[in-house]
């Protein structure tokens, strides 16, 4: 058991750490983009965003974690490829349903979105979802027998390419005066072609996984339900704030030019407001990376009956990463202004985008949530959870931007995320241990206020010192204040004794700085 446990957390570092460099590269590309493109180009882009951040949802995180329980769960290495190829039967027909419906409904879905010229974009998008199945599949085959290097190597690849192509696309752009949709058309290009390479690394060595059978049109049932349930409530947790975003794309614009607001003044605004995506994107990393490495040793766990040891890893990982995620929003928020502007020109929307960045913190609870319940093959407060939370973001979003405008949006999101929790909390079916204590709760909270007001104060007293370019100053302030913010939160952590040596070595980078010190 010793063995099953360095192998999941080394595999569990090794994903976080190319989840990291992956993320960091699909979220700062948007900064050059944004900057080369301009708020409309940038709000071209975002718009169909979504359909792909869902397609590469499936195909790294949420069918490879599904398919790596799968495996986990047969010990038998020809069960395991039994079961990989009849899995892998049903994705190709999902897939090819999947890239009909936005190929030859793309003028459908732009009209709906209300601008019928996103239609080409949509198309150039569709054709990644061909590639879904493979991706998905080889994932999670390695992850499922804990070996999380074919995954990582092909996820930063995958990135890497796409992100190239895309700040290519933007200089071009930049300098001939594309127009925003054809722009966005040649960046969406990058999805398929970054894909087809990940998919060439990692093929050889999982090509013995696929064979002529997968085209049979032969479906196993009894597969196909526990695909649809489990493997559907995996992919709807793991792709929620896309999912979230993608009610942005027919709900934001269509609210605004509502108020009464004109189109291209709503789709500026939009861009803006896209901003959040890529601070969340990032807040995001360790959240995503920690679930998805956990859920195949959880599983394992469970099935052994192991429920010490299952509670105790649930709570490190639920300590560590709930710690970061409030750490990370109370530094957004503390530092919006020089974020912003520094990273996209303005300092506009900043409560806006403090306001939508909230869902870090909720997101990675849901996502720890998720875990735990799926490990335990509970199935249906999941789905019950994100299908309210989804109602209402659709029911609400329209509503609260032509009552509030675009922070309507933000606030919308927030509450549909809450919505979600507060369902998982009352009607989840298992009896959680208390995982937090109180006094914990308010240590944190008074770390926090303290590392936010004083990077506050220090922000504003720099700001009174500096040059007139807001835009050099942005970087300053930020170069002296994450550093004390992050210096800030360990030391408050280590004097208030937030968490314990193993909870500490949740976190790789700071493994040796915790060591030195003890």
């Amino acid at each position: 058991m010793h063995e099953v446990n360095q192998k999941a957390l080394k595999g569990t570092y090794l994903l976080t750490l190319a989840a990291l460099i992956a993320k960091v590269l699909s979220a700062f590309y948007r900064i050059p983009f944004q900057n080369l493109v301009g708020n409309r180009g940038f709000y071209v882009y975002q718009q169909i965003y979504p359909i792909y951040g869902i397609g590469m949802t499936l195909a790294l995180n949420g069918l490879p974690t599904f398919i790596s329980k799968l495996v986990a769960e047969n010990e038998d290495a020809n069960q395991r490829e039994l079961v990989i190829r009849d899995t892998s039967r049903i994705l190709i027909m999902t897939s090819m349903s999947i890239f009909m419906l936005l190929y030859f409904g793309s003028f459908m879905l732009a009209d709906l979105m209300g601008d019928i010229l996103l239609a080409p974009v949509i198309k150039s998008v569709s054709w990644m979802f061909l590639l879904m199945p493979y991706l998905s599949m080889s994932r999670g085959y390695y992850q499922g027998i804990l070996d999380m290097r074919p995954t990582a190597y092909s996820q930063v690849i995958e990135q890497f390419i796409r992100v190239s192509i895309i700040i290519l696309v933007a200089y071009l752009s930049s300098k001939m005066n594309y127009d925003p949709y054809k722009t966005g058309t040649l960046a969406m290009l990058s999805s398929p072609i970054a894909g087809l390479v990940a998919l060439i690394v990692i093929l050889p060595k999982s090509f013995f996984l696929f064979n002529r059978d997968q085209f049979q049109f032969k479906i196993n049932k009894r597969l196909a339900k526990k695909l649809l349930i489990e493997g559907g409530t995996i992919c709807l947790i793991t792709a929620i704030m896309v999912i979230l975003q993608l009610v942005d794309s027919f709900s934001v614009v269509n609210g605004l030019k509502q108020m009464g607001k004109g189109i291209y003044w709503s789709q500026n605004v939009k861009g803006i407001y896209d901003r959040a995506q890529t601070l969340v994107q990032l807040g995001l990393v360790l959240g995503v990376s920690a679930s998805s490495a956990m859920l195949p040793t959880l599983t394992l766990l469970f099935k052994k009956q192991r429920e010490d040891q299952f509670w105790q890893l649930t709570k490190n990982i639920f300590h560590v990463n709930l710690a970061i995620a409030m750490a990370i929003w109370v530094g957004l928020t503390a530092l919006m202004p020089e974020i912003n502007r520094l990273l996209f020109k303005t300092a506009s929307l900043d409560l806006t985008i403090s306001i939508y960045c909230f869902s870090i913190i909720l997101v990675t609870i849901l996502l720890i949530y998720n875990s735990i319940l799926l490990s335990r093959n509970i199935y249906l407060p999941l789905i019950k959870a994100v299908l309210l939370g989804i109602i209402v973001k659709v029911l609400i979003t329209k509503l609260m931007v032509i009552k509030l405008g675009i922070i309507g949006a933000s606030l919308s999101t927030v509450l549909s995320l809450a919505s979600m929790l507060l369902l998982l909390k009352f009607h989840s079916g298992v009896k959680v241990p208390k995982i937090v204590k109180s006094i914990q709760v308010t240590k944190l909270i008074f770390l926090l206020l303290f590392m936010g007001i004083g990077v506050r104060l220090v922000a504003n007293g720099l700001n009174l010192m500096l040059f007139n370019n807001l835009r050099i100053n942005s970087f300053i302030i930020l170069l002296i204040n994450i550093p004390l913010g992050v210096i800030i939160f360990i030391l408050g952590s280590l004097k208030l004794k937030l968490f314990t040596l193993e909870e500490w070595n949740q976190v790789p980078l700071l493994k040796k700085f915790i060591r030195i010190r003890k």
